[in-house]
């Protein structure tokens, strides 16, 4: 395997850290309203309890996907922290795209460590659900 710069590994780390912490926020806001609470000294998660919480919010995101209505809001500190009702169609959106941007780049880095990357086209999932 050839040589990698020393900061691959924990870049991704890292950005598997947000895209969880992100993935509990966006569920936490869609299924009750509120911010998902991240405790400020909290260590970083480990792998084993990233795969437990993404585990829990790719449940989640799942299950309320149907229930979100076209006219469900929650009201969100927008950039200027000016409180707006944001439709929860537009979170749950946000959600499957930012996992999605973030996933290619999880898979670019695996790339270039030279770790293949898994088949993660929903083709695959549906798959392995039958399994």
């Amino acid at each position: 395997m050839r040589q990698t710069p020393a900061l691959s590994r924990p870049i991704t780390r890292t950005t598997l850290h947000y895209l969880v912490k992100a993935e509990q926020s966006y569920l936490s806001r869609i299924s009750t309203g509120q911010l998902y609470s991240h405790p400020k000294d909290a260590p970083s998660m480990t792998i084993a309890e990233m795969i437990s919480a993404v585990r829990t919010t790719g449940t989640g995101l799942i299950e309320w996907a149907p229930r979100v209505q076209a006219n469900d809001t929650v009201t969100l500190n927008w950039k200027d922290d000016t409180p707006r009702e944001v439709p929860k169609s537009i979170i749950l959106t946000q959600a499957l795209y930012h996992a999605t941007e973030h996933r290619a780049q999880i898979m670019a880095i695996l790339t270039e460590l030279g770790v293949e990357s898994p088949d993660l086209q929903s083709w695959q999932y549906f798959d392995e659900l039958s399994q």
